[in-house]
């Protein structure tokens, strides 16, 4: 019964933006899946962009579904 709620990277660095990924989350938010390295770019996303995704997590309570294919 969840909806996606797609926040897509931008070109030309492909980053996770914060302001975007803020704005798509509401009090209906339950969890953010996270696919790194970013498929189709195959960037690997730093520290500072997964520190973002771990803060909003923690302020709204959510869960992160991530595909981390290194492990």
């Amino acid at each position: 019964g969840g909806t996606v709620v797609e926040v897509a990277l931008q070109p030309p660095d492909w980053r996770i933006e914060t302001a975007a990924l803020e704005a798509a989350v509401t009090a209906r938010t339950r969890a953010i899946v996270l696919n790194n390295p970013h498929n189709p770019t195959g960037r690997l996303f730093d520290s500072e962009e997964l520190a973002a995704v771990a803060g909003l997590a923690r302020a709204h309570d959510l869960f992160v579904i991530s595909d981390e294919v290194w492990e």
